[in-house]
């Protein structure tokens, strides 16, 4: 029988999130170190003035490195908020990654609290860092399917969402990611084992 787009979505996202929460706590930050080290590489990171990141939950690739490192280089650093109710993301910027700055939001991450933290505009970022549950190298990413990072990155300048960089474990790749007209394809993906450029 053959499966639907979503059968197959759905099929990859439990095989990619397998292998992703077998990795080891010792791995997790290893592998997450690598990446932080590719991707201060290169030249989108050198360029930047403002970061848009993620704050990883589960086993996500760990971001507090890098962008701990993007605020003591004095760039501004951005977090998403999630507003379920209207189904997009929301933007912060956050002076630090404590706890005065942040607070555990939808699905338990850590987001920006908006009563204390600058509302950030999408056109103000330079330079997106993205999760992901699997990816392909021609830049197919497949989320946790809510659709609230297809929305926010079509949303972006055509210069801006050349500047978007998905991180993941090797664990994460696979062959192909099916994707509908909706899906956005990450021009730049960064494994703690390669890095892959699609469109630049």
């Amino acid at each position: 029988m053959r499966l639907t787009e979503e059968q197959r979505k759905r099929s990859l996202r439990v095989a990619a999130l397998t292998r992703r929460d077998r990795l080891t706590q010792r791995e997790l930050e290893e592998k997450s170190a690598e990446i932080a080290r590719r991707v201060m590489g290169l030249r989108e990171w050198r360029e930047a003035t403002t970061v848009l990141g993620y704050y990883a939950f589960d086993s996500e690739v760990r971001t507090k490195e890098l962008l701990e490192r993007a605020l003591a280089e004095g760039r501004r650093v951005a977090l998403p908020r999630t507003n379920k109710a209207e189904g997009v993301l929301e933007l912060y910027f956050v002076p630090c990654l404590d706890g005065y700055w942040l607070a555990p939001g939808a699905w338990q991450i850590q987001e920006p609290v908006p009563g204390r933290c600058e509302r950030a505009m999408p056109d103000q970022v330079d330079l997106i860092l993205v999760p992901g549950v699997a990816f392909d190298a021609s830049g197919g990413r497949l989320g946790y399917g809510g659709g609230y990072y297809d929305r926010l990155l079509h949303s972006l300048r055509p210069d801006q969402q050349q500047r978007v960089i998905g991180l993941a474990f090797e664990d994460q790749m696979v062959d192909d990611v099916p994707l509908s007209f909706f899906d956005f394809r990450v021009p730049i993906i960064v494994t703690n084992r390669r890095l892959i450029v699609n469109f630049r």
